[in-house]
């Protein structure tokens, strides 16, 4: 039986249509899905799900305001202990945790993200600041040139609209 294929990184010279933005996505086989800028559909919500969920919780959070958490793995590694970040949502004030699939309670967001069979540890979620998301969560071991660029939160901002009016959310009150 042979392992599972990680996924590799495939680059594309083909430049896409001017009215597409590439995001990467891990998840995918194809690393580079093809995203329409302010069209939230099941392709975007996918690359916000699949490895964008830092830039879509960003800029989520600079709209409706409340929490940035991330969802982290624990694993013992004798007297150290290996964090790896999982997933990163918004929880507005009222405690509901927001992502690109909509609102989740904190124990579904959990049951989401099992710890891999044979493996030792604790999933847990925790609070984190926007910059720590998208400047320094630690990169995947098998994409070391993953970067949460600027780029894809500003693509990722252009969803938000579409998204608030889909879940008739409200952007957070003004402060200035």
């Amino acid at each position: 039986m042979t392992a599972p294929r990680k996924p590799q990184l495939v680059s594309t010279t083909r430049p896409l249509h001017p009215d597409h933005a590439q995001v990467r996505s891990h998840a995918s086989s194809h690393y580079r899905t093809p995203v329409v800028p302010g069209q939230w559909d099941d392709i975007a919500r996918r690359a916000c799900m699949n490895g964008q969920c830092p830039a879509f919780a960003v800029a989520l959070h600079e709209v409706i305001g409340g929490q940035v958490v991330a969802v982290i793995t624990r694993h013992p590694l004798g007297e150290y202990v290996l964090l790896d970040w999982e997933h990163v949502l918004v929880r507005t004030p009222g405690g509901t945790l927001w992502d690109a699939e909509g609102p989740r309670s904190d124990a579904e967001v959990i049951k989401a993200f099992p710890l891999r069979e044979g493996e030792r540890g604790t999933v847990a979620l925790v609070d984190a600041e926007p910059m720590q998301v998208l400047g320094r969560a630690p990169i995947p071991a098998h994409l070391p040139n993953e970067r949460f660029l600027p780029q894809n939160v500003t693509v990722a901002r252009t969803f938000i609209p579409a998204y608030l009016q889909l879940h008739d959310l409200e952007p957070a009150p003004s402060t200035g």
